[in-house]
């Protein structure tokens, strides 16, 4: 461990534990990184969290809105530095082509759980006017899979303009980028998305709720 000066964590969960305890070991210093659903959530709990901050040597996350969520629940701000999560740009140098006429390809990258709110966007999607032509690719998986599957199929009778696509890699999801006119992200809470970012530097129109 002689040539390790440094731990970092990403997320306050289990990891920063793990980095705690290993600098506590290697007597190195420690840091780490809070995303969003780890403040949300709080998955170590108030009190294992704010030890752990204490005993950081400094503390990152992603957004203002955060460091705003962050001092609602008591926390000491006072090591933390926002830097946004970035995008390798060069993996994008190909635009999606623009919208003109047919059938309008939307895409929603994000994992299939509450706080996304898949829901909104299918029920606005299924009062559209029957002109419109459209068709939706979920990207992601989780906990609401068969819910949402069923929500489709059962109770908006859209399943013939929805595909649940799964998990993809990152390869995979930056070529249904390309191929797609629109990415909506309607979430109760985010902290910086990168699939917004990601589908920003495709060249689509990026449509989100106004949270994080």
């Amino acid at each position: 461990h002689e040539k390790i000066d440094h731990i970092h964590a990403h997320f306050a969960d289990k990891q920063v534990l793990f980095a705690h305890a290993l600098s506590a070991l290697m007597n190195v210093p420690f840091s780490f990184t809070m995303h969003g659903y780890d403040i949300r959530d709080l998955p170590i709990g108030k009190d294992n969290l704010f030890r752990v901050i204490k005993a950081a040597k400094c503390a990152f996350t992603v957004s203002a809105a955060n460091i705003s969520a962050l001092k609602l629940i008591g926390a000491n701000t006072s090591k933390f530095n926002i830097i946004p999560c970035g995008i390798d740009t060069s993996k994008f140098a190909t635009p999606s082509k623009p919208y003109t006429e047919g059938e309008l390809v939307i895409a929603c990258v994000a994992r299939l759980h509450p706080i996304k709110n898949h829901k909104t966007l299918l029920q606005a999607l299924s009062m559209l006017d029957k002109s419109i032509k459209f068709h939706l690719k979920i990207i992601g998986d989780g906990e609401l899979d068969e819910e949402l599957k069923s929500f489709v199929k059962e109770d908006l009778n859209i399943c013939h303009k929805v595909s649940f696509m799964g998990s993809l890699s990152s390869e995979q999801v930056l070529d249904e980028l390309l191929i797609s006119h629109v990415h909506i992200l309607p979430s109760f809470n985010e902290g910086m998305p990168v699939a917004n970012t990601e589908a920003m530097a495709s060249g689509l129109i990026c449509i989100a709720s106004k949270v994080g």
